[in-house]
């Protein structure tokens, strides 16, 4: 009995031993990751010699550079790994440094690491130009650079890329005209380039597949080219703000999915008044400050939302016939609109849920319409001042800030007459208190000086 227990033991033994070695050799007592990944993030980590101290830090690799397996079992900060069956090692793929506060230039010691398909160094302190760094050596389908300090001109970058921002930098001069070509790049959908100082011409595009385009807070300038369902037959998203792009708006049409569409900051100065009604998905239109004259577009898509007419030159009624639609915020501040605020526009709150309507700054008169004697929302944002209306202020409005108003004397708006005559009096009663005080200090001077000859005389 005492026999077959020991032998019973013994089995049990042998059983966890190869169990245990077994589990051994599935945790690998060599790296998994590719020799040339590990040299190139070695030599990144010390040759790169601005950053040492910070990568060592982040990826915790001892000065002896020992026990360094970036892949496994877990990746590294900001590296994406990708196994490959055929061999059983891992390749990084992705390397994403974000908000990393890393500084110096590009690092080259990149190019060992042959397999990355996305470099990622958004929101750091890179310097330098990178005209002349070599994108190309890998086949690559992001390259993100955005909020550095990099200048130069454009690099030149693969064609087999999805992704492009260079947003946020000091580049300048113009952009390859290639980027919106879609048979020289036929994977790039989005392309963000704001904030620098890039300057030409808008490049013309030809089948391009780009669907977010961000170019604003830039130089470029002249003409739009024909962007349309042709040319750019996925656009969805299009920035173009803070140019000087003076014409052309027009040439931007038939664009089926273009949701978004921002102009502000350009001199536009003419808008047709069928040019909105050829985005049949436009979402938000913004142009304010574009020095537009003439009256409102009334023919507006039917799902826009979001309408920004802020600082032009703008005249005439508002159109009844926007109470037709859904929009939820509307800007039409700092223009010459005239009339009253339609009762149509009330079909804006329910169902569609208007949030702000921003009429401040005109010359639009009458009393408000009844759907605003009462809170629309709950949360609605009305802003009236400095207009004609007349009548009272609504209830809601006088106790919460989001209603203010420069109505005509006879409603509320006295009030805001009485503070602008503070105003206008406050510094002819300033002036007065120091006349008062400089009489008042000669008198007091003369008054002294008597007395002081009145006492000398007796002396």
């Amino acid at each position: 009995m005492k026999g077959a227990l020991v032998v019973l033991a013994l089995c049990v033994v042998c059983w966890l031993s190869s169990g245990y070695y077994g589990v051994s050799a599935q945790v690998a007592p060599h790296n998994l990751t590719s020799e040339a990944d590990i040299a190139g993030l070695l030599n990144l980590t010390f040759g790169w010699t601005e950053n040492t101290e910070k990568l060592r830090t982040i990826w915790n690799i001892q000065a002896d550079k020992s026990h360094v397996d970036p892949c496994f079992p877990k990746p590294w900060t900001g590296l994406t790994c990708s196994l490959h069956t055929e061999t059983g090692y891992y390749s990084v793929i992705k390397i994403e440094l974000t908000h990393q506060k890393l500084t110096g230039n590009l690092p080259t010691q990149l190019y060992q690491m042959i397999n990355l398909t996305t470099i990622n160094f958004r929101n750091n302190n890179l310097t330098g130009e990178i005209s002349n760094y070599n994108f190309n050596h890998w086949n690559l389908t992001a390259v993100v650079l955005r909020t550095n300090q990099l200048t130069g001109a454009a690099p030149t970058l693969p064609t087999s890329l999805e992704t492009i921002d260079l947003s946020e930098n000091n580049f300048y001069g113009p952009i390859p005209d290639n980027w919106f070509n879609g048979n020289d790049y036929p994977l790039l959908q989005e392309l963000y380039i704001s904030h620098n100082q890039f300057a030409k011409t808008f490049p013309q595009p030809v089948a391009s597949r780009l669907k977010y385009v961000d170019l604003n807070s830039n130089n470029f300038y002249g003409e739009l080219p024909s962007i349309n369902s042709t040319s750019m037959p996925s656009l969805n998203i299009l920035h173009l703000d803070d140019n000087h792009l003076s014409s052309g708006h027009s040439n931007i049409s038939n664009l089926p999915d273009l949701s978004i569409l921002t102009l502000s900051g350009n001199p536009v100065k003419n808008l047709d008044e069928l040019f909105l009604s050829s985005f049949p998905s436009l979402w938000q239109f913004f142009c304010s400050s574009c020095q537009l004259t003439g009256s409102l577009p009334s023919n507006l898509p039917n799902h826009t939302g979001v309408i920004d007419f802020r600082n032009n030159q703008l005249s005439g009624p508002l159109p009844a016939n926007w109470g037709n639609l859904r929009l939820g915020w509307i800007y039409l501040s700092d223009n010459q609109l005239t009339g009253p605020i339609p009762e149509s526009w009330g079909n804006l709150v329910f169902p569609s849920g208007l949030r702000l309507l921003d009429v401040s700054n005109n010359r639009l008169s009458g009393a408000l319409p009844q759907w605003l004697q009462t809170d629309p929302t709950g949360s609605f944002v009305f802003n009236s001042q400095c207009n004609e209306f007349s009548g009272n202020l609504p209830q809601w409005c006088k106790d919460t800030k989001d209603c203010v108003s420069c109505a005509k004397p006879g409603g509320d708006g006295e009030e805001d007459h009485r503070g602008y005559l503070w105003f206008l009096l406050l510094p002819a009663f300033l002036m007065c208190c120091l006349l008062i005080a400089v009489v008042g200090f000669f008198v007091y001077r003369q008054k002294v000086r008597a007395g002081y000859d009145v006492l000398t005389e007796r002396l």
